[in-house]
This record gives structure tokens, sequence and C-alpha cells, in this order.
């Protein structure tokens, strides 16, 4: 009842404040129509005019009521932060400057400039020069460069699916790097929906070793997926997405469970034969009947299986297992979004955005998701390329055109352990990316601080400035940083290099993949083309094209021609070489990144456009994928784009 009062006593205020605004403004102004004559002064200075419902004292109070009323409703509704909403009206009736290609005044980290007059409407520009600190880290948080999550074309796949009562899908240890535990949850999700799982125990993954980077756990060393996720984003939009499926951290939490000593272990890709590119099944349509009939022939559990007699099957290590590019579109952008990191590592990257922003001067993060509502108040959000982006409905211009370049430099002593193309091959193609794409300002993601320094003296004689987190965070988030483990690090790196305008990553890494192809959905990144020799100055050689990326009838045509290749062989009367299904519960250590796995000796591998060179001498790095906003280097090797999620 108190607040009650509170609130309603608070409310008379506000009216009776704005009634004396109003009574300010009344004796002011007067308001004449343009069409009307000059009222004549003969027979007026002795005669009082009626009064007005506006000037009588209950007029004033009913319109100053009103004007709190819309302020409040005004404020609770829109995107545009608070400190600059009630600029907002009558702003989708101008044309504005877009101010991420204009240079920014600096201000202080946490306090907005003035606001600008009374009389001058709100523009982006004005917009960008008020926002606190708070508020843009607000604004990146809710309203991601690649969108916002939608349930529907994850709940049409789910309702497609045939399920069974009683089967549990538990998911094995994952580890890795962020790219590779990021991917091998996703596919062990896909696997539980597509076999019809009534429950899915979610994956606990390796603890890797900060001071041995090669280390990644195992079983007795693990944490829970919480340490590099949003579990509980994923569980709470999860029952939306699949309620037939419930999801579960810990096997207690399903009731008559069989002991895991009982379930069969399975490697998921191998239960039936699909055309594959290595692990990638290019086509999974026949993989349910394929599991079904490996149950029945192997777990006679099976038989009788229901919720009252469950049935455990422990699912190995997945590691890009599903093709992208045979799911729908909606179906391939809107899942990967389930999968969301920790809003601590996303809030500091969003601190690390606003602190270059102002060092650099420049806009680093786009008028689109920061001010999304003034965006589509002007000429140019209708704009959109209905060619592209279909899914997502996103229009251009969600990264700055000229902000800065992201670097990955993928130099760790994981990757100098497994003899990776180091500094030298590396360094020179991201500096020269930078060069050709006229940016003056590389944000560096790395995890050696001795690189860290070489990077940035390189950079110097080419008049770039570098920067990375540890150089932008303040005292207190910069110890909040280094509590964390190297991985949370890394997604702190991960967040920023998305806002980037042009990023730079290499090719034996999960991570730069994940970058690249996330951003691969915006209009601006057009279609991707996988090169086949160095571009040294960025510019695009019809010569150096090995394959690219089409879209709807072309690209499953192609599909098509690739199942038909690979199922020649059993045609012909020569079985294809099969793996065991059935296997040990326990998984080996899987790399740090993808392509780190070891070649599969019975997987066709591509045929290169020219023999390797007879020498021992280190081969120049190439370019292994471009589009409009990233580009991929190094030497190629066993990554299969399709596998990688956005």
């Amino acid at each position: 009842m108190s607040s009650g009062t509170n609130i309603f006593s608070t409310l008379l205020q506000q009216i009776h404040h704005a009634t004396a605004h109003v009574d300010r403004l009344i004796a002011s102004y007067s308001y004449a129509p343009l069409n009307s004559e000059p009222s004549s002064p003969t027979g007026t200075a002795t005669r009082r005019r009626p009064q007005t419902l506006l000037q009588s004292r209950l007029g004033k109070l009913i319109l100053a009521g009103a004007v709190v009323v819309f302020v409040f409703l005004i404020g609770s509704v829109t995107n545009v932060p608070s400190s600059i909403s009630h600029y907002a009206s009558g702003q989708s009736e101008s044309p504005v400057a877009t101010p991420s290609q204009a240079t920014i005044s600096n201000t202080p980290d946490d306090a907005a400039s003035l606001p600008p007059p009374a009389d001058e409407r709100l523009t982006l520009e004005s917009a960008r020069a008020m926002i606190t600190k708070e508020e843009y880290i607000d604004a990146v948080m809710r309203n991601p460069v690649e969108g916002t999550l939608d349930l529907a074309p994850i709940r049409a796949k789910c309702d497609s699916v045939k399920f069974q009562p009683g089967l549990i899908w538990h998911c094995e240890l994952v580890n890795g790097g962020i790219g590779n535990v990021g991917n091998m949850w996703l596919n062990c999700v896909r696997y539980a929906m597509e076999a019809g799982a009534s429950y899915i125990i979610l994956p606990r993954t390796g603890a890797r070793s900060d001071s041995d980077l090669v280390n990644l756990g195992d079983a007795s060393h693990s944490v829970e997926l919480d340490s590099l996720y949003d579990v509980e984003y994923f569980l709470e939009n999860w029952k939306q997405a699949c309620p037939q499926l419930r999801a579960v951290r810990l096997e207690k939490e399903i009731p008559a469970i069989p002991p895991i000593s009982q379930a069969p272990a399975i490697k998921a890709n191998r239960v039936t034969a699909l055309p594959r590119n290595k692990e990638l099944m290019l086509d999974a349509t026949g993989w349910r009947k394929g599991f079904d009939t490996w149950m029945t022939d192997n777990v006679p559990a099976y038989q009788n299986m229901s919720l009252k007699e469950p049935v455990r099957v422990i699912q190995r290590v997945a590691l890009s297992h599903w093709n992208r590019e045979a799911h729908a579109p909606d179906f391939a952008c809107a899942f990967p979004r389930l999968f969301r990191f920790p809003d601590k590592m996303r809030r500091l990257a969003a601190s690390v955005l606003w602190k270059m922003e102002k060092q650099t001067g420049k806009a680093v993060v786009s008028d689109a998701v920061l001010f999304s509502d003034l965006v589509m108040a002007t000429d140019q959000s209708k704009q959109i390329d209905e060619s592209a982006s279909v899914v997502t409905s996103l229009g251009p211009g969600r990264l700055p055109p000229q902000g800065y370049l992201g670097a990955h430099l993928r130099v760790a002593q994981d990757a100098a352990n497994a003899k990776w193309p180091g500094y030298e091959a590396q360094a020179p193609a991201y500096l020269d990316e930078a060069v050709a794409s006229k940016l003056s300002v590389v944000y560096l993601a790395t995890g050696s601080a001795q690189h860290r320094k070489m990077f940035k003296a390189d950079a110097a004689k080419r008049k770039i400035d570098v920067f990375t987190k540890e150089g932008l965070l303040d005292k207190d988030e910069l110890a909040e940083l280094q509590s964390m483990t190297w991985d949370q690090q890394a997604i702190v790196d991960f967040e920023v290099l998305v806002h980037s305008s042009r990023f730079a990553g290499f090719v034996r890494s999960s991570f730069s993949w994940v970058v690249a192809i996330r951003r691969s959905i915006l209009p601006e990144a057009g279609t991707p083309v996988i090169m086949g020799r160095g571009m040294g100055d960025g510019s695009s050689d019809d010569s150096s094209v090995v394959a690219v990326r089409r879209e709807g009838h072309a690209r499953r045509q192609e599909r098509a021609m690739a199942a038909s290749a690979s199922s020649a062989p059993a045609a012909s009367g020569v079985p294809p070489k099969q793996e065991p299904a059935f296997a040990i519960a326990t998984a080996p250590p899987v790399p740090a990144d993808a392509a780190a796995v070891p070649p599969d000796p019975a997987a066709k591998q591509p045929t290169p456009l020219s023999p390797e060179p007879a020498t021992t001498a280190p081969e120049p790095v190439v370019e292994k994928y471009r589009d409009g906003l990233s580009v991929v280097v190094g030497r190629f090797d066993g990554m299969t784009i399709n596998a990688i999620w956005p």
C-alpha cells in the first residue's frame, strides 16, 4: 500500500511540475493559424475573451498528466538509450547523416556530452555524442550484430521429428577452444533432436590448464558448460524451441535412468552409411532410419524402451558432423543463436568497444546496433538488398564501414607445438589486409603477450594503431579479465571481432572460422569465395578461384552431385570402408582446433590446383576464404567450411 501511495505521490508531483511548465509555455507563446487575419485591436481591449479549456486550471492538469504518461510510455518501449529517448519525437521525417562515416569527438568515458539545444531534433550524430557508457554496453548486449534469436524455425524442425519416449541422449565430455566446444555441443543437441530423444544430458567441458594450453583437461578435470556459455539462456529458450526434448545438466534430473555402465557409446555419424567428407555428413536424410536400425540390432533394451524403462545412449564427441547447408536457411541461422556466451564476457567486450571508440574517435559499433529505432526512421534503412540476409531480415549497415580491422593472431603455445605457421606468416598478411582496406586501426586478438608487442611495433612502421583488450579496460575491468581462464578471455576477443569492419583470421583455427561464418550472413558479405592463390594486395583474381559458394537451386544440384559421387564405389560392387559405430565411452582428447584433427586416411582428399613444390622452403600464406567482410588465410587443410555454423 505504501509503495502505491509513493508512486501516486510521485505522479502528482510530476503533474504539478508539468502544469507549471505548461503555464510558462502558454505565457511565452501564442498560436495563430497561418491563414488567419490579424485581430483588430478595436473592440477587444475592454471585453474579456471566454476562457478555453487549455487556459483553465483543469485543462492544464489534463494536458500535463497526458504529457507525463506519454513520456513514461515512450521510455518503457523504445530501444533508444534513456538519456536520449525524449529527443526522438519527429525524427522519422528528417533525414540525418550517419556518424559512422564522420569523426566523433572524444568525451569522458563515464559521462555523456551535453544534449542538443531544445529546438533541434535528435540525430544519429547527436545521439552518439550523448550516449553514456552503460547505455552503450546495454545496446551492444541487447542487439547482436548477427540478429536476435528466432525460435520459430527451431520449433518447426522439432515438430517434424517423431520422438521416442525413454530415449536418453548423453553428450560426452567436450574440450578444446571455444570454436570446438561450441561446435561439439551444437552437434550433440542436433543429434539428440534427430534421434527423437526425450532427454538430453548436456556435456561438461575439459578444464584447460592455463599454464599448459595443450592440456585440455579430461573427465577428472572438467567444469560445467556455464564456464564458457550461457547455459541458463539455452535451457530457457529450449523449453519453447523443442519442448518434446528436455535438456538437463545432470543425470540425476532424469527418473529411472540406467547406469552409465549399461549405456552403449556410439560414433553417431557411423551408425549407417552416408555420403561424407571426412567427418561431415553431406546429406543426413537417412540418418534417423539408420540409427533406429542400429539400435534394434545392437541394443536389446531398445525393444522395450519407455519412460519407465529408459535407454541411455552416450554419444561420442562430434566435431563438424552436420552440414549447415543441408538445412533450411532459416534453421541454419536460428539454431546456433541458442548457444550464447555468458553476460560477464559480453559486457567486458562492450566496454572494450566503448573505450576503443573514445580513443580512436571512430565509430566502432554501428548505428544499427546502438540506435535501432533512429536508424529505422531514416531512408537508409529502407535500402535493403532483398537477395541477401533474407533469413534474418537484417538490413545493411550493422558494421561500421571504416571502423577497424579485427585480427586473430593464432600463435599461442598450443599452436606453436602443433607447428602451425607462426607470426612471420600471419602478421604480414593481416597488416596487408588493413592497408588494402584503408583501415588505420587494428584490434588484435592473441593469447601471446610477446607477439602482441611485436605486432604493435610492426604496425607502427605502417602508421597503424593497434589496440588490445588488455590496453583498453579500466583497472577493475582488467582485474576481472585477468581472473578469467584463457578460453574465457578469448570470448571477450570474439565478441569484439564480430563488430570489426574487416576481419582477418587463420585457416587452422575454428575460432577464426566461426567469426567469419557468423559475419557471412550480413548483406555486405556477398557471396563467399574459396581462394587458391595469395592476394597480397587484397584484390580479386578470377584465376585464383577454386569454388564459389552458390545459392538456392545451384547449391542443391552441387550437393546431389557430391552425394552421387561419394556413393559411386558402393554401386560398382566395392563396399565403402565402414568404421564400427560401437565404442567405449571414454573419448581421447581432441586437438585445440578443428583442423588439427588427423586426416581420415579413407576420406578422399581434394585434388590440388598444382603439385606441391619440391622444396623445403616455407610456402607463402594463401587465402582460404574471402567475402565482403572477412578473409581467412593459410595453406589448405582439412577444415570443412560447411560444418561451421554462424
